[in-house]
């Protein structure tokens, strides 16, 4: 790992005293690159584009999205080193999602009997299974799944929505 920083197994050692520091440090960067542009706060579904744009990203870092699943996957046990950071980030993502759900709702464009809660776990689930699949199978074109799924999603939580009003014109001829 060392070699591939460009440092001596010393300066890493110097810089990171334990393999947790290290992948804190790593996790960090990871986190800065992933973050989802918003306004502050969520003005409504805007922040499905945001998710598209990140996942759009992947190419560019494979060894990130992979490090990021693998970090996951190996921190599930109940007393795994990375376990309590990485259930913060996810709590902190769902948080975020449901507020944007909510955010839809309150100005309505995004219909109220979604329950934001479960459709941001939802979300997450989809997002870490992608991650998976694509790690798996570079091949896939994720841009394309992801901007199929914004859509998809969209158009569920907005249908019945739009007040379809009788065309008038044709009253008054």
């Amino acid at each position: 790992m060392a070699t591939e920083a460009g440092v001596t197994q010393q300066g890493l050692l110097y810089y990171f005293p334990s393999k947790e520091e290290l992948l804190n440090a790593a996790l960090d960067i990871r986190d800065q690159r992933d973050v989802v542009p918003r306004p502050i706060p969520w003005e409504g579904l805007e922040f499905l584009d945001g998710i598209v744009e990140r996942i759009c990203r992947w190419r560019q870092e494979p060894e990130m999205v992979g490090m990021f699943t693998l970090l996951l996957v190996e921190n599930l046990g109940d007393h795994a080193p990375l376990r309590d950071r990485l259930e913060t980030r996810y709590d902190l993502v769902h948080k975020e999602y449901a507020d944007g759900i909510r955010a839809a709702q309150a100005s309505g464009t995004a219909r109220g009997d979604i329950d934001p809660d479960l459709k941001a776990i939802e979300i997450i689930a989809f997002l870490n299974g992608l991650e998976t699949s694509w790690l798996l199978k570079p091949s896939l074109p994720v841009e394309d799944v992801a901007a199929a799924w914004r859509d998809s999603q969209v158009a569920q939580m907005t249908a019945g929505l739009r007040n379809h009003r009788p065309d008038l014109s044709s009253a008054h001829e």
